[in-house]
């Protein structure tokens, strides 16, 4: 089940420990963990070896204020004939909550909640099914609540495996989560090893550092390895081994280490690495369609290591990444990347955000028609 992660042995037997059960019902686990410590890659694995069908969400921060966002994410990956055929009233909200027909009126949440228990139940009757969010915390209330309602009904084995951070305001177990008749399983990530770490910094950037110098990235990134990993590669370009007991002449907190790999993004593919940032769903002809690019050039972005390119999609390959190029945007910069992504966005509630976030606090009368009243 590791499949090519290091250092994660025991908590992937947790992980398999609690989603292998016969019993009907939800079977939870959430992941915990600071960020950068391999949340991410554990949850993507455990995806990628399931052996049925695992439903995937990764919202962000920038999306937290969307509606059905998580829930559209996870249900977008199925084929049209397993929605269709729901009672007609749970057929309407479903699709009125998923922005395919309706008359633009909020869907009923309960009946969008009975809708997918009801789609839930009929994946789980043919195939194993298992649902991934992570960065659980980012994800919109009107999802949590239509998850939460769905799960708590479903008489079907389906298994959850959510990951959330532990310094995020709030802490504690999920709303998602929290009312479940089967508490979840708790998994916290800590730090890896340095002989883990090794394989992890070699993995990543093919360097590979003496015992004392492993040792000095072990000790000042607390065994987190995307830490380790960014403390690998300033070491590197600064091309100065650490001296013992001196400080490491590089910027010493993760934040300050992704600032500065942002930092050096030339500047001919800022714009592109913030429309990635701030698009609900950033592919290669999105990107093409807002900025006039060629999709080779948009796809050449991957070769960063900031974003990875998987077919016509691309995302970050951390979402601290994603955080750090929104967070080190100018105002300027970002309202004229949601100019370009309401252009090109057909969404209406995605495109009425990135109008109002285009905008500079002046009223504007094409903005204001294309935000429904509160």
């Amino acid at each position: 089940m590791t499949g090519g992660l290091v250092g994660r042995e025991r908590e992937f037997a947790q992980i398999g420990a609690a989603l292998a059960r016969d019993s009907v019902g939800v079977a939870a686990v959430l992941v915990e963990g600071a960020a950068g410590i391999g949340k991410t890659a554990v949850l993507a694995r455990v995806a990628a070896t399931h052996d049925g069908l695992a439903l995937v969400a990764r919202p962000a921060e920038s999306e937290a204020a969307f509606t059905f966002a998580v829930l559209g994410d996870l249900l977008e990956q199925l084929p049209a004939h397993v929605l269709a055929g729901l009672p007609a009233p749970q057929q309407a909200a479903l699709e009125g909550a998923l922005l395919r027909a309706g008359d633009g009126a909020p869907p009923n949440g309960r009946l969008v909640g009975t809708a997918l228990r009801t789609v839930l139940a009929r994946i789980a009757a043919q195939t194993p099914l298992l649902i991934v969010i992570d960065d659980v915390q980012w994800a919109d209330r009107p999802s949590t609540s239509a998850l939460g309602y769905a799960l708590r009904r479903l008489d079907a084995p389906v298994g959850v495996v959510a990951a959330a951070r532990t310094d995020h305001p709030g802490g504690g177990v999920p709303a998602l989560l929290a009312d479940l008749p089967d508490p979840p399983r708790r998994v916290t990530l800590g730090p890896l090893t340095v002989g883990a770490l090794f394989h992890v910094i070699r993995d990543r950037t093919g360097l590979v550092f003496p015992r004392p110098a492993l040792a000095r990235i072990a000790e000042v990134s607390d065994g987190n390895p995307l830490y380790a990993v960014e403390l690998a590669r300033a070491l590197h370009e600064h091309n100065a081994p650490p001296l013992p007991g001196e400080p490491l002449p590089v910027p010493d907190t993760l934040e300050a280490l992704i600032d500065a790999r942002l930092a050096g993004v030339p500047a001919a593919w800022w714009d592109t690495l913030l429309l990635v940032a701030l698009a609900h769903e950033p592919t290669v002809d999105l990107l093409v369609d807002a900025l006039g690019r060629t999709a080779d050039d948009v796809g050449a972005l991957a070769a960063s290591g900031l974003v990875e390119r998987r077919g016509r999609r691309l995302r970050f390959t951390h979402p601290l990444f994603a955080a750090g190029t929104v967070t080190r945007a100018t105002a300027a910069e970002r309202r004229r990347a949601h100019r370009r992504l309401a252009r090109v966005d057909t969404d209406p509630e995605r495109r009425a955000r990135h109008l109002a976030l285009a905008a500079d606090g002046q009223p504007d009368p094409d903005v204001a028609p294309a935000h429904p009243p509160a």
